[in-house]
């Protein structure tokens, strides 16, 4: 006999709760540590809106607030824009990384790390051009295991060298 407790586990677990996403109401499997309070199918379109129609509520709730803050953020925004006119500069966008606190993005790559990264590959050319076959294999196997790892790409195992010392000499 299976008691209440055990009955309602078993449910739980075995059960896959199907909801209806709430945007588009198209019906999904919640991620199961997420499962109580996840509300939309997971897709892009439906996640902005959900966050947009979150964002509106909380406007809508704090009305004077969200004035306040919309001001102040007009107003800073302003006169960045009068002080770039009259030095002549461009004036910076928010969209261009003015935020304070943000990096610029991971693939953004400066000349200054390109110019870096020419003499790296200049300094291994020169070096591989004076390898013999075997010496370039250690040498890029040493790079690799070196370097660090590239998205998505796992270094191959490189076997260790065939020797001809014996296996029970070795240490």
């Amino acid at each position: 006999m299976v008691g209440a407790g055990q009955d309602a586990y078993r449910r739980r677990v075995t059960h896959r709760v199907q909801r209806r996403c709430s945007e588009c109401r198209a019906s999904f499997i919640p991620i199961a540590c997420v499962r109580d309070r996840q509300r939309v199918c997971g897709t892009d379109v439906c996640r902005l809106r959900r966050r947009a129609k979150a964002s509106r509520r909380r406007r809508s709730a704090a009305v004077q607030d969200h004035r306040v803050d919309e001001r102040a953020r007009q107003q800073t925004s302003r006169a960045r824009r009068r002080a770039a006119a009259a030095t002549g500069a461009q004036p910076v966008t928010e969209a261009a990384g003015s935020r304070a606190g943000h990096e610029p993005s991971s693939d953004a790559i400066t000349s200054k790390q390109l110019g870096k990264l020419d003499q790296i590959v200049d300094k291994i050319l020169d070096r591989i051009t004076r390898l013999s076959r075997a010496e370039l294999r250690r040498e890029i196997a040493v790079i690799l295991r070196a370097g660090a790892p590239f998205s998505g790409y796992a270094p191959p195992a490189i076997p260790a060298p065939v020797t001809s010392r014996a296996l029970s000499a070795s240490p």
